[in-house]
């Protein structure tokens, strides 16, 4: 009989963490609340897509001199955990679960958490 994988998924914003990342880098990058909050507002309204908002932030981001690899992982580093969030995967994990980290965050910061809680898979739509 093949041993069946149990698996346990989680999203990141909210969910494991405290945070906003998205806010958190969005005004270390340069841009303004205003920005964040417009760029918010036009793709919940329909008005741009996910990509198009995705390349307007790139864009400011540029724009604002301030995005390299190593300050984006400072900034998406100082991260809180969720009450209970380490001693619920730690209790999972004992109980056989392998845990996985499914988010739209950046794939920067899904892979500091996967591996800081012992997660085994995680998957990000956003490739940062």
């Amino acid at each position: 009989m093949k041993d069946k994988i149990k698996l346990i998924s989680f999203d990141i914003n909210k969910t494991l963490i405290e945070n906003n990342t998205w806010l958190e880098l969005n005004l270390a990058m340069g841009m303004s609340k205003f920005e964040d909050e417009i760029l918010m507002k036009w793709h919940k309204e329909g008005v741009i897509g996910y990509g198009e908002a995705q390349k307007i932030i790139e864009r400011l981001y540029r724009a604002g001199g301030k995005a390299t690899l190593v300050k984006i992982k400072e900034v998406v580093s100082r991260y809180t955990y969720k009450p209970f969030v380490r001693e619920t995967i730690d209790y999972l994990k004992d109980k056989g679960y392998e845990i996985a980290i499914v988010s739209a965050s950046m794939d920067v910061l899904a892979g500091i958490l996967a591996n800081d809680l012992g997660g085994k898979f995680w998957w990000s739509k956003q490739y940062i």
